[in-house]
């Protein structure tokens, strides 16, 4: 697959290269923002755009709102990451960039305290695959056909090379952009893996990459932690509406005594949605704030975007998200079990 070959709005694509590539060369700083709580697409995608940006002599730095999970931290590069919002000494909030590229989302407000280092930046820049994303101002290219973002810096780097006339695409770039597809198509088993999806991994293959060993390290390596709290979960987790809804609450208290943190949480919405009658699982977190973050994975006839959309949140149609204020687990459960109910019958 070649840089011309650009499903969707291949223009907005063309526009973006070319701008940070002009960007990168003049020397230009960029802050690379994915969204708070990092996966791994969002982590391995602004890797290798940060990768990208420096051989082109730019000066890139991926900010985080939160440190990444440890399997995620050995992509390469990972260790320059930089972690809340930079200050500049003696002048509070006053640091900004040339460009500012938010990453796998498309609203700042999914950006948490970061937000002013992309609406600060000199151009701003939208890169994401969400259906529910609105990102209008400034450039952006939103491609819900692409399953990872890790796809879409894969057809920018290769727009990159069509431009400049160099061979850009390195094996660390690679490790980071199949990091990224693997962990969003849950190793080419969802929905969303596509003939795409294939025919970029067996390029990124062609750099020398170790996928046993990638897909291990993302996939299904866990600490004692995330052990012990999957036991905890898999007793507590409530089934409705003849067993189609599976429900779990992960609180403070589950996490304090089972030694994990939030990253150990990952992985457990996929766990409940691979029930056979599960059509539809939503695990609840209990955050620190107060609120209740939630969760969705669902099978066909269950669309999770449409479903979050409901409470302000978007995503996938097989994977999305949303949180709620203002409630607690017990009552965000009941109600949660009632709505996807109704929600399934109307499906």
């Amino acid at each position: 697959m070649t840089g011309t070959d650009l499903p969707g709005s291949d223009l907005s694509l063309i526009a973006i290269a070319r701008t940070i590539g002009r960007l990168a060369r003049s020397g230009g700083s960029v802050d690379i923002l994915p969204h708070v709580r990092a996966d791994g697409d969002a982590a391995g995608s602004s890797l290798a755009l940060a990768h990208v940006v420096s051989s082109l002599g730019g000066h890139p730095r991926v900010v985080l709102e939160e440190s990444l999970d440890w399997t995620l931290a050995s992509f390469p590069g990972a260790d320059s990451i930089l972690v809340g919002m930079p200050r500049t000494e003696g002048e509070e909030n006053s640091d900004h960039a040339d460009a500012a590229i938010m990453l796998d989302c498309g609203e700042t407000t999914r950006l948490g305290s970061r937000a002013p280092l992309f609406t600060r930046a000199g151009v701003r820049i939208v890169l994401d695959h969400h259906l529910s994303s609105q990102h209008t101002e400034g450039l952006s290219h939103i491609d819900p056909s692409a399953a990872a973002v890790g796809e879409i810096i894969y057809r920018l780097v290769r727009l990159l090379e069509e431009e400049t006339g160099r061979a850009l695409l390195s094996h660390d770039m690679a490790v980071c952009m199949m990091g990224a597809i693997l962990t969003d198509t849950g190793g080419f088993r969802f929905s969303n893996t596509t003939r795409d999806t294939f025919e970029i991994a067996s390029d990124l293959m062609s750099y020398g990459l170790d996928i046993g060993e990638l897909s291990y390290g993302l996939l299904e390596s866990m600490t004692v932690e995330k052990y012990r709290l999957t036991g905890v979960a898999s007793s507590r987790a409530a089934f409705h509406h003849d067993g189609a809804i599976a429900i779990l609450g992960i609180t403070r208290q589950m996490l304090a005594d089972t030694g994990a943190d939030e990253n150990d949480t990952n992985g457990l919405a996929n766990m409940l949605r691979a029930i056979q009658p599960v059509r539809v699982a939503l695990v609840l977190k209990e955050g620190e704030d107060g609120t209740v973050r939630v969760n969705i994975r669902s099978k066909d006839g269950f669309n999770s975007a449409g479903f979050a959309a409901l409470f302000g949140g978007g995503g996938h149609a097989r994977a999305a998200g949303f949180h709620l204020d203002g409630t607690t687990m017990q009552d965000a459960t009941a109600m949660l079990a009632e709505k996807a109910g109704e929600w399934l019958d109307r499906a």
